[in-house]
């Protein structure tokens, strides 16, 4: 490995290795400058590789298999890095895909003969139990939420100290403990929900620093060699494709399915009080699209039945994604509702898209919901997908949204459960479909006023019996906790609970109004949120203005400049003088903390920036003043998208990491399989390509005059 004198000699221009943030550390080997993008990289993989190389030895027994997948891993860093989000948050990047990593070499082991698999495994190490419980520990680290996730790892599975993880994250070291308090709490519930054995002191407390690992030489140096662009061969360079790409997949999975749920409850055409059953017309909000002459009709048709019965259901929406951005709002969407004999058809432009989300009328449900998220393919040769839905009949929960002090109530606000999406009407209730049969286990979350606002968990969790009927509710009684939960009775004995949240940002207070349990759900914070405008100005690198820029509002739900991040709706376009004004910003978030943005400003032949995160808070009756944001000329990336034979591909969908921007949009191919991509600076950029379960892509370079660049699909 590369001397540390040597390294910190050639980034001496940019800084002290041991200080510089993973994020800038992730830009300089980006750049693929000789000797810098190789010393970043090996920084990289002196950082994390420990963390790395834990968690791949806790989930593999076989050593040599934990070192496969630890040179995985950053085989998949090196591919990835451009697109990487939250640079700044890098840790928890790599123990998912960590986790990822192990699974995939865990199946590829498993499939080996029955002779070489006894040779290299034990019979007494096959099925351990302690090997189970850290699967499910580091499923249920991967699965909180960013803020709790990020000091797990940075202190019990990283090493560092609370005063470490609180610069790497921008937050105070009181913050640091506070969310680790909860984040403990958390894990100890779920584990314990989930039977796991694992003791709490070698789990949860100074776990890090007694298991540390040691990054072996052989794989370090393996890994590193990325930097220059030398791949490590056989097993576990096509592991490192099928990781990548999985990774791919589940962040844009991830992004459906958690995104779809949002848009689901903001719908207008939700009929959260709409009887069961009751018959709606078949109704199609959407754009035709224009095929060329001689094309047939591109289409996804289908029914939605009752599982048990085959009984058509009328009143379910179904939305499918045809491209434009992978976050809601910004989405092209094509959307229509089922009618009396339960059918639908949602026209289509030929290519990709994506069944993005399906919302069951008021008294169903639907059983598996990731089910309903599938990719779609309509060719010249296949015109037409078909797709069902099956629902299950439910029992509806009614929840009163109020805030504290405040008698008016709460108007429009969503709430879901997974799978079940309601709006509060004009009496501030949301109605919520939940199943009929078998215990209940659901979270019951409050949706952010605004759609780019991150959820806040209101319920944690909802237990119900079979059969229990909140329409016939007769007693309730509270148990004091932390946390406080409510036990519920039923005119025939059967029992449910409610427990409050551990964020204990809302309060529960169900009440039995005529016969029927209304859960009030009391939020503290004003009500509306102030609001306030952001101007600023846009020139070029002489500082000359330009005009018809795009200022966009990124809402940070983190905090310092490694937080995420999410393009919302506003934007402000730059008149002659270069000055814009993006208007009505909420001054505080839902909880009432104060509101952390950025900006990413585009324009056509400049690259695009993102600016660093800027605390709102503008002067009363008065915009607050953005500092000035300077482009430098930027690439248009084109290139043509082929399959296997060569042939090209109508419809993938093309997206690159780097801005906000360019991270928010996806661009399709033409009916000759070509491409354009703007705003990017010369040199590498990451490159993602979908269609269906074949995806291409990778690193690819932009340079001035260069010719359009072929992306071959992989194989599915």
């Amino acid at each position: 490995m590369m001397g540390e004198s040597r390294r910190t000699d050639r980034l001496s221009r940019a800084g002290a290795v041991g200080t510089a943030s993973d994020g800038r550390l992730l830009d300089w080997f980006a750049s693929g400058e000789v000797g810098v993008a190789e010393a970043a990289f090996e920084e990289l993989v002196d950082r994390h590789g420990p963390m790395v190389l834990r968690v791949c030895r806790e989930v593999l027994r076989d050593p040599h298999d934990a070192d496969d997948a630890f040179q995985v891993v950053f085989l998949v860093l090196a591919t990835r890095a451009g697109a990487i989000r939250r640079r700044d948050s890098l840790a928890s990047w790599l123990f998912g895909v960590a986790r990822r990593a192990s699974a995939r070499v865990r199946r590829s082991a498993a499939r080996r003969s029955a002779r070489d698999r006894a040779a290299a495994v034990r019979p007494s190490e096959r099925g351990a139990p302690d090997e189970l419980d850290f699967a499910i520990l580091h499923e249920e680290i991967e699965a909180l939420p960013e803020r709790l996730r990020a000091p797990v790892i940075l202190c019990h599975l990283q090493g560092l100290t609370y005063d470490q993880a609180a610069d790497r994250l921008g937050v105070t070291e009181p913050a640091i403990r506070g969310r680790l308090t909860r984040a403990r709490d958390r894990l100890r519930r779920r584990l314990t929900r989930r039977g796991a054995s694992i003791p709490a002191a070698l789990a949860l407390a100074g776990a890090a620093s007694a298991g540390e690992a040691a990054v072996p030489a052989a794989p370090a140096l393996s890994s590193s060699r990325i930097a220059p662009g030398i791949a490590t061969g056989g097993d576990v360079s096509r592991l490192a494709r099928e990781v990548a790409r999985s990774v791919r997949f589940d962040r844009w999975r991830w992004t459906t399915a958690t995104a779809a749920l949002v848009a689901a409850a903001g719908l207008g055409a939700w009929r959260a009080t709409a009887p069961a059953g009751a018959p709606a017309p078949a109704v199609v909000r959407q754009a035709s699209p224009r095929p060329g002459a001689g094309r047939p009709t591109f289409r996804m048709v289908g029914a939605v039945r009752v599982e048990a019965t085959g009984e058509p259901v009328a009143g379910a929406t179904i939305r499918v994604m045809t491209g434009g951005a992978v976050r809601v709002p910004q989405g092209d969407f094509r959307e229509a509702t089922t009618g009396p004999d339960g059918r639908y058809s949602v026209e289509l432009e030929p290519g990709y898209a994506r069944a993005w989300n399906f919302i069951p009328p008021a008294g169903y449900w639907t059983p598996d919901d990731l089910k309903n998220v599938e990719d779609v393919i309509v060719t010249d040769d296949r015109p037409v997908h078909q797709k069902d839905y099956a629902v299950r009949r439910g029992v509806v929960w009614a929840f009163r949204l109020v805030r504290e002090g405040d008698a008016r109530p709460v108007v429009g606000r969503r709430m879901a459960a997974r799978g079940s999406p309601g709006k509060s009407d004009a009496h501030g209730i949301a109605r919520l479909t939940l199943p009929a049969e078998g215990v209940t286990d659901a979270l019951i979350d409050v949706l952010g006023e605004r759609e780019w606002e991150p959820p806040l968990r209101a319920i944690d969790p909802l237990r119900s019996e079979a059969g229990f009927r909140p329409d016939a509710a007769r007693s309730i009684r509270k148990e004091e906790g932390p946390p406080v939960t409510f036990r519920i009775v039923d005119e025939a004995g059967k029992t449910a609970s409610i427990t409050e949240s551990w964020e204990r940002r809302s309060r529960l207070e169900p009440r039995i109004e005529d016969g029927r349990l209304v859960v009030r759900v009391i939020q503290p914070g004003p009500a509306p949120i102030p609001e306030a405008d952001l101007v600023g100005k846009v020139v070029d690198a002489s500082g000359a203005s330009i005009a018809g820029a795009r200022a966009g509002l990124v809402w940070m739900e983190g905090e310092g400049q490694g937080g995420a991040g999410t393009l919302t709706p506003l934007a402000g376009t730059t008149d002659e003088r270069g000055e814009f004004r993006i208007r009505s910003i909420p001054r505080t978030r839902s909880d009432g903390t104060p509101a952390l943005v950025a900006l990413t400003v585009s324009k056509d032949g400049f690259t695009t920036v993102d600016t660093p995160n800027l605390r709102f808070e503008p002067p009363a009756g008065a915009p607050q003043v953005a500092p000035a944001v300077a482009l430098r000329p930027g690439l248009a990336f084109r290139g043509r998208v082929v399959d296997r034979e060569g042939r090209p591909v109508e419809g993938a969908w093309i997206r690159t990491g780097g801005s906000y921007a360019a991270l928010s949009r996806v661009v399709r191919t033409d009916r000759d399989g070509r491409f354009s991509l703007h705003g990017h600076p010369a040199g590498r950029i990451a490159v993602d390509v979908v269609y269906g379960r074949r995806r291409g892509g990778g690193m690819c370079t932009a340079l001035p005059g260069a010719p359009p660049t072929t992306i071959r699909l992989d194989p599915e």
